[in-house]
């Protein structure tokens, strides 16, 4: 469970900043988990890959409110994605894969004992499949609270490093990189569906 950091990666709605997200999440079956292998990184902690405990901030809680919420659905969009891109990174949906523009998947909003979300690749929250007024508002809430300290790890990155992540219990966001460092930072990165290639959903562990 992570623990109070002094460094605060909140997600800030208001410039979509931390990237804050879960990998893939409008694909249907969607990747379990993800992996991160560092061939080698800039000193002094530069490129930090930040990692958030969306099962122990639904711990947290009140059991009313964790009531609540899982009786919602969001539904994730590769085109959502790429308005998040236009609005908060200057770019265009045209930066992201034609290839992928049409695909959309619905999960539920609270699964695995965890919340599950990307804040950035979100259209809509519903509920008996009727679309929920003020469900960005709630997102973007759920996503600045799941991404506060008390449930925050930045790892430092070493050589040699090989870290394994959960995607249906965690979110996760770069640090960045200054361009005159970004050369000195090469890792290879994996994500996995679960084990016989069949629905994420099955089979997810800790």
């Amino acid at each position: 469970r992570p623990g109070t950091k002094d460094t605060d990666w909140r997600y800030d709605s208001a410039t979509g900043k931390p990237s804050w997200h879960t990998d893939q999440s409008f694909r249907s079956p969607r990747p379990l988990a993800s992996a991160m292998y560092c061939l080698d990184t800039p000193p002094d902690g530069v490129g930090q890959t930040v990692f958030c405990s969306t099962a122990a901030a639904l711990e947290d809680l009140p059991a009313r409110t964790r009531e609540k919420l899982s009786a919602l659905s969001a539904t994730h969009s590769y085109r959502q994605l790429g308005a998040s891109f236009a609005k908060y990174a200057g770019g265009t949906p045209k930066t992201l894969s034609a290839a992928r523009a049409g695909l959309c998947a619905e999960h539920r909003l609270v699964e695995h004992d965890a919340l599950y979300l990307a804040p950035h690749a979100i259209e809509a929250v519903t509920e008996d499949g009727v679309e929920m007024q003020g469900g960005a508002d709630l997102v973007d809430a759920l996503s600045t609270y799941c991404t506060g300290p008390a449930y925050s790890h930045g790892h430092v990155w070493e050589q040699g490093d090989y870290v394994v992540w959960n995607n249906l219990r965690t979110m996760h966001c770069a640090s960045g990189v200054p361009p005159e460092l970004a050369p000195q930072r090469r890792m290879w990165r994996t994500t996995m569906l679960a084990r016989g290639g069949g629905d994420a959903e099955g089979g997810a562990t800790d």
